[in-house]
């Protein structure tokens, strides 16, 4: 099992997530719907909209859903905030940490380094209408 997945797979709905996928989500095109960050408390959350085949399934298959992504006890992080689409997200563990790295050619990149990592399925289906795609909110805490 790569590190990824083992990361995933010890989130409240990485499980449902991977069931329903029949794979744990890659977040490959995924759009952003809000960030929000809260010094205080050592959180960041990510909200995201993810669709992709299912695999096994007709190729014209799609799943779309919204997952609440959050990192706590956050001990770094380094974010650039372009568009709001992610190209692609990895995590592993680096010791007792939780590194995930975001990349995308013109959307959101960097890093959080956290001690741990939630995954909550939010909605199915939840994509919206094309004039509202590109908007996406942060919020500082």
């Amino acid at each position: 099992m790569e590190q990824r997945d083992e990361v995933w797979a010890e989130t409240t709905d990485g499980g449902l997530l991977r069931e329903l996928f029949g794979y744990y989500p890659t977040l490959h095109d995924a759009r952003i719907r809000s960030i929000a960050f809260d010094p205080r408390k050592d959180l960041a959350e990510l909200l995201v909209d993810y669709r992709d085949l299912v695999e096994g399934q007709p190729s014209n298959s799609e799943l779309n859903v919204r997952i609440k992504l959050t990192w706590t006890k956050v001990k770094r992080f380094d974010l650039s905030l372009g568009a709001n689409d992610i190209g692609s997200m990895s995590m592993r563990r680096q010791g007792d940490l939780i590194r995930t790295e975001i990349e995308s050619g013109y959307g959101v990149n960097g890093f959080i380094e956290s001690e741990q990592f939630e995954a909550v399925l939010d909605k199915l289906d939840p994509l919206p209408d094309d004039e509202e795609e590109d908007r996406f909110s942060i919020r500082y805490r």
